[in-house]
């Protein structure tokens, strides 16, 4: 299971065009990259999405 920044990576996505897929600014996917617990279902929906792997194979850090 790998975090989204590492499924972002490996995929060869850039930040802004997760930004521009999911309509976020790209401090925004930084944001959420570091910062998991806080991301939205729906956001996470659309990176799963825009990576092709299922939901349920990202790492979410739910620490707090």
């Amino acid at each position: 299971m790998n975090s989204i920044a590492e499924i972002r990576r490996i995929k060869g996505i850039s930040l802004e065009e997760a930004a521009e897929y999911v309509g976020l600014p790209k401090e925004g996917i930084e944001y959420f990259e570091t910062n998991s617990e806080e991301l939205s279902m729906w956001h996470a929906a659309k990176l799963s999405e825009l990576y092709n792997v299922k939901i349920c194979s990202i790492k979410f850090n739910l620490s707090r």
